[in-house]
């Protein structure tokens, strides 16, 4: 059997628990359908399961059905909050199988769950792209393919960077900078 675990958080069907970064450099690879951090290959992202990050570099990679941060395949994100450090999240592909869940926020079919970034520099990114009969892929920041937004909160002054797809056509760009959020813009070329 290969790899299918959470880098930090769950082992294959489970939750990722109560998972609190504050500092220093982290690197998190999940294994097939696994989140970099988070819940292993099928595992569910409960009520009461948070991650949080207060600062630190953190380097959160998903593979497959997994987020880089949040949920595995057909579950939400969970309770992810974000004030601070230099964060970049992404789900990419394993091998043959392609990337549908968000770099930050629910696995493959999985819902965003509850998002909030008040600080912090994130760039959050899912691969996309096509195989095993699917064409699209998960949201940078939000819900995997198929899975609504969830409850997305942005505040403050975090400086943010979200890219989905594989295409230059389903690139999503939201920067805010300044004392006051600016209005998240979508820009496609």
């Amino acid at each position: 059997m290969e790899q299918v675990a959470a880098g930090i958080g769950g082992g294959y069907s489970g939750t990722g628990g109560k998972i609190t970064i504050s500092g220093g450099n982290v690197t998190a690879t999940g294994g097939l359908h696994g989140t970099g951090i988070g819940t292993g290959r099928d595992g569910h992202q409960g009520d009461q399961d948070t991650i949080t990050i207060t600062g630190g570099t953190v380097n959160a990679i998903g593979s497959g059905w997994g987020a880089g941060i949040g949920g595995s395949s057909g579950f939400t994100g969970g309770n992810i909050t974000i004030s601070g450090g230099n964060i970049t999240a992404t789900s990419t592909t394993w091998s043959d199988w392609k990337s549908f869940a968000a770099g930050i926020g629910g696995g493959n079919r999985g819902d965003g769950g509850n998002i909030t970034i008040t600080g912090g520099t994130v760039t959050a990114t899912s691969q996309g792209g096509y195989g095993h009969g699917e064409t699209s892929g998960g949201a940078g920041i939000g819900g995997g393919t198929d899975g609504s937004g969830g409850n997305i909160i942005i505040k403050g002054t975090p400086v943010i960077l979200a890219e989905r797809g594989h295409t230059p056509q389903n690139i999503r760009m939201m920067p805010l900078t300044g004392k006051q959020p600016k209005r998240m813009q979508r820009v496609i070329s």
